[in-house]
């Protein structure tokens, strides 16, 4: 296959199937290979009117594509994880969404970001490592929900918070679920920690959850006093509409939060 051919396909594919699902598979295509190949990351910084000069580590993606950090989504954070508060990414990928997280729980507080494909890892640690006058933010290379990838292991989140974080655990204020993540049964793992601290809840629906997994999901939300609400995007001020049972097959793919009644 000619280098013109090759470009035009990985374009294509590119296209077809979103940024983070395209560097999962060639992630994925590069397992067993050294660190060397590391995924070309670049660091843009920020300068946001409320939260002054952020950095965010990223992939190295084509010229006007770069992810952007705006104030809008760091107060979408905000009005659920408070300064001082514990706020936990299940599935962060590549940690971009986990720093505005950590900005709004601020250096006295604590961000976890779990995330335990190797490659994605290797970015989610640099962010990470930036902004520390601004952030507590931790990386860790494991899986909660679904199994774990090649070379890295399953933990019990409850079990790791109770032994390692025990003084954070009643800071508990937000869990946000990667949508690859996401399943009607996810609370099995986290069941304990919903009910004895009641975080708000982010998530997605996506097109590979059925009407039985939506029910479900809504159904074990519901029962532990959760209300489940639409929202239009990660940005301040996003259209919001309560959600109900039936409006769970309404839209293909949604993004939903659950706080306490």
């Amino acid at each position: 296959m000619n280098e013109r051919l090759l470009n035009g396909c990985l374009i294509s594919k590119f296209r077809s199937m979103g940024l983070t699902d395209f560097l999962r598979r060639i992630f994925s295509s590069k397992k067993g290979r050294g660190a060397a190949d590391a995924y070309p990351t670049v660091i843009s910084d920020f300068f946001l009117p409320e939260d002054g000069k952020i950095q965010l580590a990223s992939p190295k993606r084509p010229a006007g594509k770069q992810k952007k950090l705006t104030q809008s989504e760091l107060n979408f954070y905000k009005q659920f994880i408070k300064k001082g508060s514990m706020a936990i990414d299940i599935g962060a990928g590549l940690g971009e969404a986990t720093v505005a997280m950590a900005v709004a729980a601020g250096k006295d507080g604590v961000t976890l970001g779990f995330n335990h494909n190797r490659m994605e890892f290797q970015v989610l640690e640099a962010n990470a490592g930036l902004n520390k006058e601004k952030t507590n933010m931790i990386a860790l290379p494991y899986a909660i929900i679904k199994p774990p990838a090649e070379g890295s292991r399953e933990i019990v989140l409850e079990e790791y918070l109770r032994t390692q974080l025990p003084h954070w655990l009643p800071k508990l204020s937000f869990i946000k679920i990667d949508a690859d993540e996401m399943n009607g049964e996810f609370l099995k793992p986290l069941g304990a920690l919903i009910d004895t601290y009641h975080p708000v809840i982010a998530s997605e629906c996506t097109p590979r959850m059925n009407e039985a997994e939506r029910e479900l999901l809504y159904n074990n939300l519901t029962s532990k006093n959760y209300n489940l609400y639409f929202f239009e995007a990660f940005e301040e001020n996003a259209a919001i509409i309560p959600l109900a049972k039936n409006d769970m097959m309404r839209w293909e793919q949604f993004n939903f939060y659950a706080t306490t009644k």
